[in-house]
């Protein structure tokens, strides 16, 4: 399944600004777009701490370079939306995918209110997160969200990804709360895909 998931996130993989340091071109590699002298040098600590392994640290200076965007800049500027997309796919990488889905909807919602066509490639990332999520209580909200967003940026995506999130986010919802519970006191999540009563069966 995660094999599948990177095959929808890598052509759409979000566009990291352009330091010197970044990593090399990968399945997974960010176009390069400029970025301001303020923001390049905490650009490339982010890849270097991405090339080098270390997830963690890579999420701790995405965190910092968007609250430095959005202070330099203000929060819905260009520079502090992209700095946005770079922390959900360091998210992403690290496997915080309800982290990654969260701030990949942020990015789509505020390039959609600014009009910017780059709204569908967040929300089209959002979904590959998304679908790798198994706990109800995270994927419930966040799937509602993100069909409000995708009605809002576009009619139709002509993948049939909507249709698929329609499908999963309705049987996530059917997933009873003690059935959950139990899920969680066992160490097994709720798989969607397959009935309450299967899924109650399974646990």
């Amino acid at each position: 399944m995660h094999e599948a998931v990177a095959q929808q996130v890598a052509p759409t993989a979000p566009e990291l600004v352009h330091a010197p340091g970044s990593p090399p071109a990968g399945p997974h590699a960010p176009v390069a777009v400029p970025i301001p002298p303020s923001l390049a040098e905490g650009v490339a600590l982010v890849c270097e701490a991405v090339t080098t392994g270390d997830l963690g640290l890579a999420r701790n200076r995405a965190s910092t370079l968007e609250t430095q965007a959005a202070r330099e800049f203000g929060p819905e500027h260009l520079y502090a939306v992209e700095t946005c997309a770079l922390s959900a796919y360091v998210a992403h990488l690290s496997g915080d995918h309800s982290a990654a889905t969260a701030l990949s909807l942020r990015a789509a919602e505020l390039r959609n209110r600014q009009g910017d066509q780059r709204a569908q490639e967040d929300i089209e990332r959002a979904a590959a997160t998304w679908e790798l999520l198994n706990s109800p209580r995270t994927a419930v909200p966040l799937g509602r969200q993100l069909l409000h967003l995708w009605n809002l940026i576009s009619s139709d995506d002509g993948t049939g990804g909507r249709k698929s999130v329609e499908r999963r986010l309705s049987a996530f919802s059917r997933v009873s709360a003690p059935a959950f519970a139990a899920a969680l006191a066992s160490g097994e999540t709720a798989d969607p895909s397959r009935s309450e009563e299967g899924i109650a069966h399974h646990w």
